[in-house]
């Protein structure tokens, strides 16, 4: 069934200043009571808007949709949400007008809350949430910035920590980013009796369990992955080239494995793992070259990059925090899968 409430609306300008923007018109409409016209023609002019006035109009009905304005025959007026907004400066009023009266708003943030999404995932979300194609989600985002609960980088979505004080204290929105959880919840739980069983096969194979053994990597015989894990891509041949362009190395402690006296070895890791809940790319742009020790600890939640620097966070390797992905030309992994491996996957 669609959804009858309109979807959001951008407006020109960064979000940062949609705020600002909405308190003068407020004002404006509170102190000076303007007809429809003049009303019109400030917002075409604070807007830059066309002649015609369209965008001017557009962003009026909007606003009377989420019952900020009320607009009249004779004059525009503040709806209610516009006046405790205006009142109070609060933009918790700002964001219930929009969870009340725009399709596909609450979604968002209960995704969000649970982790970073692209611009893509975003509008397919929100296309599913209203029965309607949304081919951008900028007006979403826009609005979420605007109220400082989601930044905006490369081409990803995140929330801020304010945003995610606002989940916490808002049951509606937990309950509702909570109930998208359990798929994924289960199946930790499964690859966690997995990782337990093949670590224990191992201890038994080798006649040692001791903490050294899973802290130093192979020199010649590789760590083979659980069968019951999706960790190469459809083509072979594409990981070997991956690993090959990148020499072999990890890019995190920047080592060379080798499984023959002339052929180097490295393992292929998804930051987005492609086994379901997650559903990641079998691509490079979701893929590190790694050492079998520090591939393990991407699986293990041990390591987090900064998205943007690519500085190493690890959780127990002094040595390594601190230090920068190494990165070859041609190959640097996304933004996106960065930041969802590091919500999601890592864990300290």
């Amino acid at each position: 069934m669609s959804d009858d409430r309109p979807t959001a609306v951008a407006f020109p300008g960064p979000p940062e200043s949609w705020l600002a923007s909405l308190r003068a018109l407020l004002r404006d409409v509170r102190g000076e009571s303007p007809a429809e016209a003049d009303i019109r023609a400030q917002v075409s002019e604070r807007l830059d808007a066309d002649a015609d006035g369209a965008d001017a109009d557009q962003y009026l009905d909007f606003l009377a949709a989420i019952d900020v304005l009320e607009r009249t025959d004779a004059a525009p007026s503040l709806g209610p949400y516009g006046r405790d907004f205006l009142d109070s400066h609060d933009e918790r009023v700002l964001f219930e007008a929009l969870t009340a009266n725009v399709a596909g708003v609450r979604a968002l943030v209960e995704v969000l809350a649970i982790r970073p999404v692209t611009d893509i995932e975003a509008a397919e979300l929100l296309s599913r949430e209203v029965d309607a194609d949304i081919d951008d989600a900028e007006a979403y985002r826009g609005w979420l910035q605007a109220l400082g609960y989601a930044e905006y980088d490369d081409g990803v979505i995140d929330m801020t920590t304010k945003g995610r004080r606002l989940v916490d204290s808002d049951s509606e929105l937990s309950d509702g980013a909570a109930s998208r959880l359990p798929s994924r919840r289960a199946s930790e739980a499964a690859d966690a009796a997995v990782d337990a069983v093949d670590s224990a096969a191992e201890g038994s194979a080798s006649g040692e369990a001791t903490s050294e053994a899973t802290t130093a990597a192979p020199e010649t015989t590789p760590a083979e992955p659980s069968a019951t894990e999706t960790k190469q891509p459809a083509d072979a041949d594409d990981a070997s080239a991956l690993a090959a362009h990148h020499d072999h190395r990890c890019m995190v402690c920047g080592d060379k494995r080798w499984q023959a006296p002339e052929e180097g070895y490295a393992e292929i890791h998804y930051l987005m793992p492609p086994d379901e809940p997650h559903g990641g790319p079998t691509e490079a742009d979701n893929a590190v070259v790694v050492c079998p020790n520090h591939r393990a600890d991407f699986e293990h939640g041990l390591i987090r990059i900064d998205p943007q620097s690519l500085t190493v966070e690890h959780a127990y390797e002094a040595d390594v925090s601190g230090r920068t992905l190494r990165t070859v030309e041609g190959h640097d992994p996304g933004a996106q899968y960065l930041a969802y491996h590091n919500d999601v996957i890592a864990d300290f």
